[in-house]
């Protein structure tokens, strides 16, 4: 007894040259995106770092000892 077997992938069968520049154009607004979340991003950071220096020197003036722990964050 012999069974043949078949894979059909529709994806790759009806593939167009359209398709292929709508997907780069996907790929271009994506990465557009991408780069917009990650100065978004940075900016949080960054004012989290100004806050976190603010409560320091309030700390520092109130006379509490805060001692900082090594929390740098890398990208």
């Amino acid at each position: 007894m012999r069974r043949k077997f078949t894979f059909d992938d529709k994806d790759l069968s009806d593939e167009d040259p359209k398709t292929e520049l709508e997907e780069e154009q996907k790929l271009e607004v994506l990465t557009k995106e991408l780069a917009q979340v990650a100065k978004r991003q940075m900016s949080i950071i960054g004012t989290i770092h100004e806050q976190r220096n603010i409560l320091l020197a309030l700390a520092a003036k109130a006379g509490v000892d805060a001692h900082e722990e090594d929390s740098e964050i890398v990208i």
